[in-house]
């Protein structure tokens, strides 16, 4: 399983930094979910709604999620109380 995710962060980034400059473009900051078989990739303003489009076409595959632009898709901040 860590191997098919692997691979999957492989191929998926592969595929982005090739489409990156086009992205940046037209979508920067919004989501893509892209499909390492196809090379095609799903554009959203949320996380949601990019793997929604993404799983309407190809439900039973896996997606290599990015946030254009950013160097995460998503990312969590952890706030010490003193």
């Amino acid at each position: 399983m860590k191997q098919q995710m692997n691979r999957l962060a492989h191929q998926g980034e592969k595929i982005y930094k090739q489409i990156l400059n086009k992205l940046l473009l037209e979508a920067k900051g919004k989501f893509a979910a892209i499909d390492i078989q196809s090379s095609e990739y799903f554009i959203g303003n949320s996380l949601l709604e990019t793997v929604t489009r993404a799983k309407e076409k190809y439900p039973d595959r896996k997606f290599h999620i990015v946030r254009i632009g950013h160097r995460a898709a998503v990312s969590f901040k952890h706030r010490c109380k003193p």
